[in-house]
């Protein structure tokens, strides 16, 4: 799932700027795009469902005449093209909880995305709901 959400967010990125994109710190050429996932954390809902959410960090490194309203126009156009990404498995990934920070003169765009996953669990015998008896006298006593 999460390489899937990657490639997702690489090909969007490859569509709308034809600069590199890295997705293992082999950085080499400026300016490039590089994608990590800094953490993923799973909650269980109802059921046999749960959520995973995948938090996603786009780095953005300008060339050394990078100006500040190149920055700030592909930060802006970030926001637009992670609305819904299209994954290569043919899904969708709405990207949210979307921010962007300008730290060391490198764009820092984060997004989250939510997916609902249902999860197969063994069903133990053992666990499941038994039986109890129980006797109920019901009556009135005439003396």
């Amino acid at each position: 799932m999460i390489l899937n959400l990657i490639e997702g967010i690489r090909q969007i990125l490859d569509k709308e700027w034809n600069i590199p994109i890295y997705t293992d710190n082999s950085e080499t050429s400026k300016p490039n795009f590089s994608i990590s996932v800094p953490y993923s954390e799973e909650k269980s809902l109802m059921g046999q469902r749960c959520v995973r959410q995948i938090q996603l960090d786009i780095h953005y490194h300008p060339d050394e005449t990078g100006n500040l309203s190149e920055c700030y126009g592909i930060a802006e156009r970030l926001f637009e093209v992670t609305d819904i990404v299209t994954l290569p498995d043919g899904g969708n990934a709405r990207g949210q909880n979307k921010k962007f920070e300008f730290t060391d003169g490198v764009i820092i765009f984060h997004a989250s995305f939510d997916f609902i996953l249902t999860v197969e669990k063994e069903k133990d015998e053992e666990n499941l709901m038994g039986t109890i008896d129980s006797q109920t006298r019901l009556g009135v006593d005439i003396n």
